[in-house]
């Protein structure tokens, strides 16, 4: 599932070095083995330290949605064949009155039976039309304006269908606004399908910025940036849809723990204790003397 890549304007990043950002995710894995979920964890932190506002996939996918929920509740597709509805009844009227001068009534019979047994929906009576000869100049002309938005209109059709039950908004979008409404309603439902599959590479920036705002943009640019640090480092790589540690990244994190483990050793041996501070004193706490 792919949503169109193009370059973002954004300019402040949430960005880590590989060695700093793995030290990050080492110390989130004590609690999880979910690498996906541990590098989420950081997103959040380190762009609410950057930007004061915690962002994660938790928080974008429900922004996607609520976007979506949004959409629903300001738009109505209940009238939006009508301007396609009236064209058709015009050029129709047209049509029929050509058809009232033909000359052998058997013909004319024929043409005035075809015409009254057209279908209701706009979709099938253009269908119906296609192998109809015109009478009338006007109405062929006509006939050919609506015949080619026949593909789009078949697009709004199915998308009626499947979603008009949930538009239930005031607003009653032109033909070309219901196509711009749905083009963004399939552009959001791939960015949550990308976003839930991590899919972050294949998020177009820009859009998210137009309808999520910048913050959201930034958040999945520094996701998008974070796994790429892993990756070209050698460290982690996706592998049936989930990140994982590569040998690589794995030698390190064992490695990570066991100098966690040897510093502390150290701390224990050399009788490090907790200080707290009273005025310009240093006061031990706990210890021997």
């Amino acid at each position: 599932m792919l949503i169109r890549y193009t370059s973002w304007s954004g300019t402040k990043r949430v960005v880590l070095e590989p060695d700093r950002l793995f030290e990050e995710l080492s110390k989130r894995l004590t609690g999880t083995d979910d690498l996906d979920e541990a590098l989420d964890q950081v997103l959040r932190d380190r762009a609410g330290h950057t930007f004061g506002e915690r962002l994660g996939l938790e928080e974008l996918l429900a922004a996607v949605r609520d976007r979506m929920r949004d959409l629903a509740t300001q738009f109505n597709f209940e009238s939006v064949f009508d301007e396609h509805r009236a064209r058709l009844d015009e050029l129709l009227d047209l049509e029929r009155d050509e058809v009232a001068r033909v000359v052998d009534p058997n013909h004319q019979n024929r043409l005035r039976t075809f015409l009254q047994r057209l279908p209701s929906d706009v979709r099938e009576t253009i269908d119906r039309l296609i192998h109809h000869a015109f009478l009338d100049d006007n109405a062929q002309q006509g006939f050919g304006s609506a015949l080619n938005d026949r593909e789009d209109l078949e697009r709004i059709g199915r998308f009626v269908e499947r979603h008009g039950g949930r538009f239930r908004g005031k607003q009653h979008p032109s033909f070309e606004q219901a196509l711009e409404v749905i083009e963004q309603v399939d552009a959001l439902q791939r960015l949550e399908d990308a976003l839930f599959n991590r899919e972050f590479s294949a998020v177009d920036l820009d859009l998210v910025e137009r309808w999520l705002g910048a913050a959201a943009a930034r958040a999945i640019a520094a996701m998008r940036s974070m796994i790429a640090s892993l990756s070209d480092s050698g460290l982690a790589a996706r592998k049936g849809g989930k990140l994982v540690l590569s040998p690589k990244g794995a030698r390190r994190l064992g490695e990570q723990a066991l100098r966690e483990v040897h510093e502390q050793l150290r701390l224990d041996a050399s009788g490090s204790h907790a200080l707290e501070r009273f005025g310009n004193h240093d006061v031990e706490l706990t210890g021997t003397r």
